[in-house]
């Protein structure tokens, strides 16, 4: 009886401590949060170190000290917690993004090229693994990607990471359609700008982009259709010229004279709509 009445005892003792170590975890941690927003550097770390003094594998304190860090710009730190999570196997779609963040903040910062493009190929392996690992349902960090590859003119990458947003995110949508026009899949190009217009009919740079893949297509009705949707929001004296222009190779003197004449209105120096009305009053 006293045996059993001991072990009931110790059981007892040992969840009430367990108990009151979870409680004590989630209050550092929720301490911690609350300092991290606030950019109270200092006081998070000692919060989180609270957590990982009683729990020293806890994932959720060592993200938010990996996070801080890569804030802090002490990168080796930052990645050591990441390491140590990813050795454990736990969660690897975070850590895999979070790994992608402090690469690229690395690879922006770093002064010496060959350091840059090391940090830059890490940034978009992690991020890869990431979205493929949460099945693409993150449009934030596919536009983040894809922009980058954008930026590094590897359109046909970029084109497959905007392709597979899932949830109607414009910015994703525009991506998508301006790939496919550097690529040259016209068509493809004119649906994802269609799309776009179709979560948002303001969003004007959609207009030029369609304008742009008609004209190339051919389609010279609906480029300067377009083409005049966009300067209903933004004056811009190449697309006055190239409505002048699609006007003049069609023969179409006066409307292309009229389209000249307006642009040059409004842009008196600009040198392509000089030339093309002189070649314009050379026909009438």
């Amino acid at each position: 009886m006293i045996k059993k009445i001991s072990f009931l005892a110790i059981f007892i003792l040992f969840t009430i401590s367990l108990y009151s170590e979870n409680n004590s975890i989630t209050e550092s941690i929720e301490k911690g949060d609350k300092y991290l927003a606030k950019k109270q550097y200092s006081r998070a770390i000692s919060a989180y170190n609270e957590v990982l003094n009683i729990d020293e594998d806890n994932e959720t304190a060592s993200l938010r000290m990996a996070e801080l860090y890569t804030e802090l710009r002490a990168y080796d730190a930052a990645e050591a917690f990441l390491v140590k999570i990813e050795k454990k196997g736990k969660n690897t779609e975070t850590v895999y993004k979070y790994f992608g963040d402090l690469y690229y903040k690395r690879s922006n910062e770093s002064k010496k090229s060959d350091e840059k493009l090391k940090y830059r190929e890490k940034f978009y392996e992690n991020y890869e693994k990431y979205l493929n690992k949460s099945g693409y349902h993150d449009s934030d960090a596919i536009y983040l990607l894809g922009n980058n590859y954008f930026i590094d003119r590897k359109f046909e990458t970029a084109n497959l990471v905007f392709v597979n947003e899932k949830g109607n995110n414009i910015k994703n949508y525009f991506g998508a359609a301006t790939t496919y026009r550097f690529l040259g899949y016209y068509p493809d190009a004119i649906k994802y700008y269609k799309k776009v217009l179709n979560i948002n009919s303001d969003f004007y740079e959609a207009y030029l982009g369609l304008g742009i893949c008609y004209q190339l297509s051919g389609d010279f009705s609906n480029s300067i259709y377009n083409f005049e949707k966009y300067l209903g929001y933004e004056e811009d004296e190449n697309v006055y010229y190239i409505i002048a222009k699609i006007h003049y190779s069609n023969n179409n003197i006066q409307k292309a004279k009229q389209f000249t004449e307006k642009g040059l209105k409004l842009f008196p120096n600009f040198e392509p709509l000089k030339e093309i009305m002189i070649d314009i009053y050379a026909k009438i």
